[in-house]
């Protein structure tokens, strides 16, 4: 049992070094990203399409330009549990804690908001 809390331990700090080193340099590639998700968060948002509609992109295509800047606006569309929510608050929270981001939640109503 103290072996398991030790390895988990270790494997904490070495998240919050990646982090830290994360957090200072930024993130500025898509393979930075998906290295951040992967390695910090363990996170891992589908990269391919399910169908052969070559005008549809990737959940993680949507992710990573709206993290990148490249897009600041956007629509997304998907099935149920496709993972829109998710994604969406995702990149709420990383833009929330990143260093020269910020981000604004509304509400559908005043009880919402």
């Amino acid at each position: 049992m103290e072996k398991n809390l030790l390895v988990d331990a270790i494997g904490f700090k070495k998240k919050k070094l990646t982090a830290e080193i994360f957090l200072r340099s930024g993130i500025n590639t898509i393979g930075e990203l998906k290295l951040f998700l992967k390695n910090v968060l363990d996170v891992e948002i589908p990269n391919s399409r399910m169908c052969n509609n070559k005008t549809h992109s990737t959940p993680f295509k949507l992710f990573s330009d709206m993290f990148l800047g490249k897009v600041n606006d956007a629509i997304g569309l998907a099935n149920r549990s496709g993972g829109k929510s998710y994604n969406a608050g995702l990149l709420t929270f990383l833009k929330s804690i990143w260093p020269g981001s910020s981000t604004r939640i509304l509400g559908g109503s005043v009880d919402q908001s």
